[in-house]
């Protein structure tokens, strides 16, 4: 089972949702590796033998921190990217940079 890493975020157009996450993987020294945008489906089709996490910069010391496992929760017949398993109709991955931010 492979780790992976998000750290940033992209919304639909109206801002309802999350349409996009930033994905990273280790390299072999433990660093995180380029990222790579993929779709909130693709993500949510990965999830099944992988594991996810939120990281984020911490820029007065130059570290990644580790933050909340990512999982999905499906409400009323859609899904959900959620750092916590609770039955709330909305994406929540904590307070991750918007990818268009980072550009």
């Amino acid at each position: 089972m492979a780790r992976y890493y998000i750290t940033a975020i992209r919304k639909s157009n109206n801002g309802s949702h999350i349409s996009h996450v930033l994905v990273h993987s280790t390299t072999g020294e433990g660093r995180l590796g380029k990222g790579t945008v993929y779709s909130k489906a693709q993500i949510i089709s990965f999830m099944v033998g992988h594991t996810f996490q939120t990281v984020t910069y911490n820029y007065s010391d130059g570290s990644w921190r580790i933050g909340a496992d990512v999982g999905k929760v499906r409400v009323a017949g859609v899904d959900y990217l959620r750092t916590d398993r609770d039955s709330t109709a909305r994406d929540n991955l904590g307070n991750l940079l918007l990818i268009d931010e980072l550009r």
